[in-house]
């Protein structure tokens, strides 16, 4: 995965997809390394529970900025990031995410018939990376 992601091909991950992008999830005192592409780590926590809207603070593989979509999150889990993060949206709940050229990632599930702009811009995302 993350070969793949290095070289170029988009990736977009929710809540446990995000999890799992990061170097380690810590949970019962013991460290668990996961993938390693955002230089992240993971911690359980107090649940988060909620319906959101999401609005993209960047141009990325789904979002143009200022695009707003409906989500929701539910998790146990919080996340530290090991270097400054430009977080890819901010959320009713405050800012989410991860976003590189070819990744997001973040812990709203999002709802896409709220907006048929952004699974339309990820499909070409991808037809763009598989026809380099």
């Amino acid at each position: 995965m993350k070969k793949l992601g290095n070289d170029g091909m988009p990736i977009f991950a929710e809540c446990g997809g995000y999890m799992y992008l990061s170097k380690s999830i810590e949970y019962n005192n013991q460290r668990h390394f996961m993938a390693g592409i955002i230089d992240s780590d993971i911690y359980m926590d107090k649940l988060v529970l909620g319906y959101r809207t999401v609005e993209s603070l960047s141009d990325n593989i789904l979002f143009k900025k200022g695009y707003k979509i409906r989500g929701h999150e539910f998790h146990y889990s919080k996340i530290k990031y090991n270097v400054e993060n430009n977080y890819a949206y901010n959320t009713s709940s405050g800012p989410d995410g991860f976003y590189t050229e070819n990744i997001l990632a973040g812990y709203s599930h999002l709802y896409f018939p709220s907006n048929k702009k952004i699974p339309e811009r990820f499909v070409s995302s991808c037809h763009k990376y598989h026809k380099r």
